[in-house]
């Protein structure tokens, strides 16, 4: 006999598609996530470069020399945008 859920049309796995993120996301969460911390000293603004990279490629995302500098720049500038529309699903302008 078929699950309650399978009757209902759904399917089985996982909801992994509901979580995937661009590359354009995926690089934003790393900007703030690194400007979070420089700004509570986690990281020294001279590092900020070489981590940037590594984190990249950790999240397997390819940059050139021109984004890397431009990420860096915005990173250390704390430029990161925080408008809703870059902001996590769920967020809104009303506090």
């Amino acid at each position: 006999m078929p699950s309650a859920r399978a009757a209902a049309g759904c399917r089985p796995g996982t909801r992994q598609d509901l979580n995937d993120a661009t590359i354009a996301q995926q690089v934003q969460g790393i900007v703030v996530q690194m400007q979070g911390d420089l700004g509570t000293d986690r990281l020294a603004e001279s590092e900020v470069q070489h981590v940037l990279e590594e984190r990249l490629t950790q999240a397997g995302i390819s940059a050139d020399v021109e984004q890397i500098e431009q990420l860096s720049r915005q990173i250390v500038s704390g430029s990161a945008p925080t408008d809703v529309d870059e902001g996590e699903p769920g967020t809104s302008s009303s506090l």
